[in-house]
């Protein structure tokens, strides 16, 4: 007669082949959509229930062993991060579930009926026994599976939602505002891009992230599911926008990021602007050659991206000088300070900063008083690589005075306390007294930024 336990290692020997049917692999941009923020992919799902049977077959082996074990809780959100399952290779993971399970289901048959009674101490769920173990590994199969099921098809309706059009082609396509997902495939293809060239190519991850609302679109072009090239149009005004983007090493000599350019230059022609400014990392040689084979203009304009090497703080700090993390209802003091610090108008500071900008996780906005009197702003944008600090700026009447340095010294110490391992910066060339400053805390210049301008009105369409 059959066991109950050998009954269990059957189903659940059946489980990974139900995973493997229904995960889209052919569909990458649908097994990594997140479809809100603190959700899973369907990949990270798949990676959670690796995560999940090992786990469970270590309790069961552990009750085995030991008399009523305590069985720890565990963070599985930061499990999942912690082994970057948004960015696996479905195919490495499908094979790592298959083994895991089968690991699992062998453990479950080879169980004598008197152990199912045996107990650990669950840290939040009290006495549980082995028998409560496995079928809380079975329930939780059905579970997510539904979960991974409900991922995808998130992925599918956020595609057809406004803001997501499909231009010409199936393969490229023109977006408002990028999902976590985008944004999580676009960091994948930089890295590719960066690392085949040496290159930190600018993308203005802090506008990308949604972290400072300047206009942008982008646009991705995808080759079976898999994103390989991928450009990004920042308005910062009426009369020029300016363009960053990146393709696949595997992938150029193929006409698809002149097919990016032309589609994002009659967006610029639609909306009467006279000029394009292409940024381009001064390192990469096949930036280079677009631009010189497009005809274009390089302009007296340079930007140092810098990194914090080794960070040099004073001492000690001014005392009346207040630095602290700037509160959503002071939202309107960030935008009166952008307006009075760098000239901004009025009416860009309203749209640029929102007061649901300051409650993001992944950015900080700070403020610096004097004598309760607000003097200046700094903003930070975080990525799983990076601190990026951004919109550094000090009325004038304060300026020269030392509190540019304390406010930068004490955002180097804020994010140092976080546990950031790189922070940078971004500075015009001509810009000697910032370059200066940031220098003396501690930044050196990691990659240079040229500029190249295009010129829409003399130019009927564009060619190349």
């Amino acid at each position: 007669m059959e066991t109950e336990q050998n009954q269990w290692a059957t189903e659940l020997r059946e489980m990974p082949s139900t995973f493997r049917q229904v995960l889209r692999t052919k569909d990458d941009w649908a097994i990594r959509y997140r479809p809100a923020q603190g959700e899973w992919s369907a990949i990270e799902v798949l990676g959670h229930m690796i995560d999940k049977m090992w786990l469970w077959s270590h309790r069961i082996e552990r009750i085995m062993r030991e008399e009523q074990p305590l069985l720890p809780d565990y963070d599985q959100d930061a499990g999942v991060r912690e082994q970057g399952y948004q960015h696996a290779d479905p195919a490495v993971l499908l094979e790592q579930f298959q083994q895991r399970w089968g690991h699992f289901a062998t453990l479950v048959a080879t169980l004598p009926s008197s152990a199912l009674q045996r107990e650990g101490v669950h840290s939040e769920f009290g006495i549980m026994t082995i028998r409560q173990c496995i079928e809380a590994a079975l329930g939780a199969f059905s579970e997510h599976l539904a979960q991974l099921c409900a991922a995808q098809e998130a992925a599918v309706l956020a595609s057809e939602q406004v803001g997501v059009t499909k231009v010409n082609t199936h393969d490229l396509l023109k977006v408002e505002i990028l999902s976590e997902t985008q944004l999580a495939e676009v960091e994948r293809l930089a890295r590719v891009c960066n690392e085949s060239e040496g290159l930190d190519i600018k993308l203005n991850w802090n506008i990308l992230r949604g972290h400072l609302r300047i206009r942008v679109t982008s646009f991705l072009y995808y080759e079976d599911g898999l994103l390989v090239g991928f450009l990004a149009l920042y308005q910062f005004n009426s009369d020029e926008a300016e363009i960053s983007g990146m393709m696949h090493p595997e992938f150029r000599r193929r006409g698809i990021f002149t097919q990016l350019v032309r589609t994002a230059e009659a967006l610029c022609r639609e909306a009467g602007m006279g000029r394009l400014l292409f940024i381009v990392d001064h390192h990469s040689g096949s930036g280079k050659v677009f631009v010189e084979e497009l005809q274009t203009q390089q302009i007296e304009m340079y930007e140092y991206k810098m990194t914090l090497d080794k960070p040099i703080l004073p001492g000690a700090f001014e005392t009346e000088l207040v630095f602290r993390q700037a509160q959503p209802d002071e939202v309107l003091v960030l935008q009166r300070l952008m307006v009075m610090a760098f000239n901004t108008p009025e009416e860009d500071a309203v749209d640029w900063l929102k007061a649901e900008n300051l409650e993001a996780p992944d950015a900080r906005y700070y403020l610096a008083l004097l004598n309760d009197v607000y003097i200046g702003k700094i903003d930070v944008s975080l990525s799983e690589y990076e601190a990026l600090i951004y919109n550094f700026g000090i009325l004038p009447q304060y300026r020269g005075r030392g509190f540019g340095r304390q406010m930068l010294a004490r955002t180097i110490q804020e994010l140092l306390a976080t546990g950031q391992q790189r922070i940078t910066l971004e500075v015009e060339t001509a810009n000697k007294n910032a370059l200066g400053l940031y220098k003396s805390c501690g930044f050196k210049e990691s990659s240079r930024y040229d500029y190249y301008a295009f010129d829409i009105t003399k130019n009927r369409e564009f060619s190349r």
